[in-house]
């Protein structure tokens, strides 16, 4: 566990390490000190974190490997499904990300998280019709909820990235917003992909008129 290292080991004999909202310990000494450490602490339930216990050498992939050896030993555990996912996805291995929110969906077919999550992956992948396909999957599991209204903006987003701006100006006007969710990114886009189109008088309209009826969170208004 990272805080009880850091409380019961001298400074010289490791490092703190801090990656987004995760915390690590690299331990620096040697081998045989390191040998004796856990020697010393195997009977001390407070030394190993509930979450996560993985020994590896400093390197670039340590975190990414802990995670595989925890899926190895617990592949249906949904917290672990969800915590290794983030990971992966927030590093860019798409791939590895979408394979494991694919199982957490399999286990959990109702849960529309896990569909707009595989959305967002593949739109970073520039799979723009498989992120549609996946938004669509989630918008339906729960329409009328906020989460529907999020993809719903992220499918304009997803034409627009792919420079499909005529689609893009389609998708926004059907863009379901919602009182507890309304972006203002379908009235941009579909701005921006109406100038694309050589449109400026409509780009303009559009844009008057929306803004002047946009009525949304306050981070979203212009």
């Amino acid at each position: 566990d990272a805080d009880w290292v850091s409380k019961n080991t001298p400074e010289t004999f490791r490092r703190d390490l801090r990656q987004e909202n995760e915390r690590y310990l690299i331990v620096t000494s040697s081998t045989g000190d390191l040998r004796k450490f856990f020697a010393q602490i195997a009977g001390n339930q407070d030394a190993f974190s509930n979450d996560v216990g993985y020994l590896c050498r400093p390197q670039p992939d340590c975190v990414s490997r802990a995670y595989e050896d925890l899926l190895t030993r617990a592949p249906d555990d949904k917290a672990l499904l969800e915590h290794a996912s983030d990971r992966f996805s927030k590093h860019g291995e798409f791939d590895r990300a979408i394979q494991l929110r694919q199982r957490a969906a399999a286990l959990d077919p109702k849960d529309a998280r896990w569909p707009a999550l595989i959305g967002e992956d593949l739109l970073l992948k520039r799979d723009f019709a498989g992120a549609r396909r996946s938004f669509a999957a989630a918008e339906q599991l729960v329409p009328g909820d906020s989460l529907a209204s999020e993809v719903s903006r992220d499918i304009v987003w997803s034409y627009f990235l792919e420079g499909a701006y005529a689609d893009a100006v389609s998708a926004a006007a059907n863009y379901k917003s919602l009182a507890q969710f309304n972006s203002a990114d379908p009235i941009l886009l579909s701005y921006f992909s109406l100038l694309r189109l050589n449109r400026p008088e409509d780009a303009r309209a559009l844009l008057n008129t929306q803004t002047s009826q946009f009525s949304g969170p306050q981070k979203e208004h212009i």
